[in-house]
């Protein structure tokens, strides 16, 4: 079985946002974007609601979904531009 790694080495398979992406139950995908909302607010001082909390399939995916917070990655941008 693959594992999803991000570039910065982030397994995606226990990342609560793609998480909250997978999830099919919409009350459950929203209280799961709840705590997201908090966690980012408690540890990194972002302000943001859940419904900002957008559906991310992986930074390696240049096509898909990706969290915003991801796509200003440095780590993601380096490697994009070295095609790993």
């Amino acid at each position: 079985m693959d594992k999803m790694v991000a570039f910065c080495g982030l397994d995606c398979g226990s990342c609560p946002i793609h998480l909250a992406t997978l999830e099919q139950d919409k009350i459950l995908q929203y209280a799961m974007r709840e705590s997201i909302a908090e966690q980012l607010l408690k540890y990194y001082q972002i302000d943001s609601q859940p419904e900002d909390i957008n559906d991310c399939d992986g930074c390696r995916d240049e096509n898909g979904r990706i969290f915003t917070g991801c796509l200003q990655c440095d780590i993601r941008k380096c490697a994009l531009g070295k095609n790993k």
